[in-house]
C-alpha cells in the first residue's frame, strides 16, 4: 500500500510537464507566456492536493473530475476570469503576409502601429508586450523594439531563404545582421559554448575562426 502511494506521488510530479505539453499542442495556439502561466497554475494546484491519478485510466484528474485537456479549456473559457488573451489570434493568409512584412523590413513605424494593434486587442501594455515579443520571435527577430530584420515563417521550407536566415544569425558570415560590437559579442558567446558549434558556423560561412567575413 505504501509503495503504491509513493508511486502515485512520483507520477503526479509529472503533471506540470504534461500540462505544458497539452497546452503547447492545442490546435488553437497559445502564447508561450500563457503556457508558462498555465504550468505554474497546475504546479500550485498540485501542491494544494487538487490533482490525483485515475486508477482505472492512469490519467491526471482534478478535484472537479476534469482531465488536463478539459481543465485547460475551462481555464481559458472561465466565465468569471476569461483568458481569451492567452490565444494567438488566427490571422487570415493576407493578414499573415502583412504581419510578416512588418518583421522582414526595418520599418519602426509599422512595428509601432503593430504594437498599438496588439495593445488595443489585449487591453494591457504587459500582455501586448508579451505578444509583440513572441510574434517577433516567430519571425526570427530577437529585438522587436528595433529595426532588426527577420524572416517570414512561411518561407522556412525554402532552402535558399533558410540559408539566408542562418547567415544573418552567423557572426562569421558577411550577412550577419548585427553591428561589429554585436558580432564580437556573439562570437565570444559561441566560443564559450565549445568548439563544435563555432566550427560548424565557421564552416558554413566559409572562413576561419579568426577571420569573420564582412561586407
Amino acid at each position: 500500500m505504501a509503495d503504491a502511494v509513493v508511486k502515485e506521488e512520483y507520477a503526479l510530479l509529472k503533471l506540470p510537464i504534461f500540462a505544458g505539453n497539452v497546452a503547447a499542442s492545442r490546435k488553437k495556439r497559445l502564447y508561450a507566456s500563457a503556457i508558462e502561466e498555465y504550468v505554474e497554475m497546475k504546479s500550485h494546484e498540485l501542491q494544494m492536493g487538487e490533482w490525483l491519478i485515475d486508477p482505472s485510466t492512469g490519467d491526471f484528474i482534478n478535484s472537479k473530475g476534469q482531465d488536463v485537456s478539459q481543465d485547460l479549456e475551462l481555464t481559458i473559457n472561465d466565465p468569471d476570469h476569461p483568458r481569451s488573451h492567452w490565444e494567438i489570434p488566427e490571422a487570415p493568409v493576407e493578414e499573415a503576409e502583412l504581419i510578416a512584412a512588418i518583421w522582414t523590413k526595418p520599418n519602426m513605424t509599422a512595428r509601432a502601429a503593430r504594437f498599438k494593434q496588439l495593445r488595443d486587442y489585449h487591453k494591457s501594455d504587459k500582455l501586448a508586450t508579451a505578444a509583440f515579443v513572441e510574434e517577433a520571435e516567430r519571425h526570427g527577430v530577437t529585438k522587436p523594439f528595433s529595426d532588426q530584420v527577420g524572416m517570414n515563417p512561411a518561407d522556412v521550407g525554402d532552402k535558399t531563404k533558410a540559408a539566408a536566415r542562418d547567415a544573418i544569425n552567423n557572426p562569421w558570415s558577411a550577412s550577419f545582421r548585427g553591428d561589429e560590437t554585436a558580432r564580437a559579442a556573439r562570437i565570444a558567446s559561441v566560443i564559450k559554448t565549445g568548439t563544435a558549434l563555432a566550427n560548424a558556423l565557421v564552416k558554413a560561412a566559409g572562413t576561419t575562426v579568426s577571420k569573420p567575413l564582412r561586407k
